[in-house]
Formats: structure tokens, C-alpha cells, sequence
């Protein structure tokens, strides 16, 4: 739905692998030199496999049975939901486009960028206590009889006490900061209250920059009618 053409895509041009493989192994740059001269071809590495590969865990495959069902049955399904919520945001556009644009402003190529969030993604310490900590907090699952709740290119949003996490466009999960669950740490609603409802509306418009998809044309206009959704359009004409 949110697509952007040839993000996942990065050029290793000759110098700037030269310049990586210096940086990272400089033992082996000699010999790494020797072949990029006898063969000084420009490759394109493709962060999509890894994306696909993400998609392959279980985390994509609990959101989906949410999605479903409305119902987290189980710690290990929180577990993965937990993860979700906090990694799902490494693979947006927006968070991936930042990246790789301040490692331009280092003077280091796109590919570096791509390669070294790989790594990351590979070490089992990586983000282990963000995870942690949403599993540990108070959740409430709003499963709404209308589907009032838009998708957007950042489904993953908040405030410093207050993490909403878009499932569908009836379901959304609301994660609170400062507040430890107990048990499963699980309500579930199907009424969201207004000043929740609003605040999840602000934040989502303030994050998203490719827009937002309502079920119903009536809910788009009453949010294009929003002083925020105004501001946010002005902030992204001038950017």
C-alpha cells in the first residue's frame, strides 16, 4: 500500500567498497584492491531479501492472527507482538531513508548503511531490551465493531508515555510506558475513548508521510478537516 520504488536497492560502486573494506578489513584490502582492479564493476546490493526475511518469522504471522482473531492467546505471541512493535520501524521507508541519509553526510555510501543494520538485525542483543520492556508493560487490545482505525506508512506511533501499534483497521494496540502489567498484561476494548482516539489520530498524522488510508470516505474527510493534518501537509510540501 505504502511503496517506494528501489528503497531496498544500493549501488557498491568500486571506490566506496574500497573505502568499506578499509574500514572494516583492513587486513584484507590488498587483496580485496587486486580484485576490484582486475574487475572494477559497480554491484547493487538488495536489503529486500532481508526484509522478505523477516517477514518469514513469526512476528508478521502473530500480527496477522490479531488481525484475524482480535485475541493474543499466549506470552509467546506477546513475545512476538513485542518484537514487532519495536522492530517493524527498522524497515519503514521513512527510518530507512534517515539512515542511510546520515551516512551520506559521513561521507559513506548507501550499502555500508544496509549492510551494518544486517548486522545488527543479526546480533541477538540488538534492540533485546526495547522488546523487553514493551512486553513487560500494561496493553489493551481496542478490537472496534467499525473499522475507524487508518493505516498508514507508520503504524507504529507515540507519546513519551503512550505507543500505538496499528494492526487493522479495526484493531490497535495501545502500549503504556509506565504502567507494568500483570498476568498477561492484556484488556481488551471495543470502545476506544475519545482523548485515546485523538491522540492516536494526532500522532499517526504527524508520523506519516505518505498519507493515510481510511476504510470509509467520511472518516478521510473528517480527518482532513483536522488542524493537524493541514500543518502536516504544509511541513511535507516545504520538506
Amino acid at each position: 500500500m505504502f511503496f517506494e520504488k528501489n528503497l531496498g536497492l544500493a549501488p557498491i560502486e568500486p571506490k566506496k567498497a574500497l573505502e568499506f573494506c578499509k574500514r572494516h578489513h583492513p587486513d584484507r584490502y590488498e587483496t580485496f584492491a587486486k580484485e576490484i582492479e582486475n574487475d572494477p564493476t559497480t554491484l547493487i546490493l538488495d536489503f529486500e531479501n532481508i526484509i522478505s526475511g523477516l517477514e518469514k518469522l513469526p512476528i508478521y504471522g502473530s500480527m496477522m492472527k490479531l488481525a484475524r482473531t482480535g485475541k493474543i492467546e499466549d506470552d509467546m505471541e506477546k513475545s512476538w507482538l513485542s518484537f514487532f512493535s519495536t522492530h517493524h520501524q527498522l524497515r519503514s521507508h521513512q527510518y530507512l531513508n534517515n539512515l542511510t541519509e546520515l551516512y551520506e553526510k559521513q561521507g559513506r555510501a548507501k550499502f555500508e548503511a544496509y549492510i551494518e543494520l544486517k548486522w545488527q538485525l543479526s546480533g541477538t542483543e540488538f534492540m533485546t531490551e526495547e522488546t523487553i520492556t514493551a512486553f513487560k508493560r500494561k496493553w489493551t487490545v481496542y478490537r472496534t465493531p467499525k473499522k475507524i482505525i487508518p493505516l498508514s506508512d507508520a503504524p507504529i506511533v507515540g507519546t513519551p508515555h503512550l505507543q500505538f501499534v496499528t494492526i487493522a483497521p479495526d484493531t490497535l494496540i495501545t502500549i503504556e510506558y509506565h504502567d507494568a502489567s500483570t498476568g498477561m498484561g492484556i484488556e481488551y476494548r471495543e470502545r476506544i475513548p475519545p482523548n485515546i482516539y485523538n491522540l492516536f489520530i494526532r500522532s499517526i498524522i504527524q508520523y506519516a508521510t505518505k498519507g493515510l488510508a481510511f476504510y470509509n470516505q467520511k472518516d478521510a474527510q473528517k480527518c482532513q478537516e483536522l488542524s493537524a493534518w493541514r500543518g502536516r501537509r504544509r511541513a511535507l510540501r516545504v520538506n
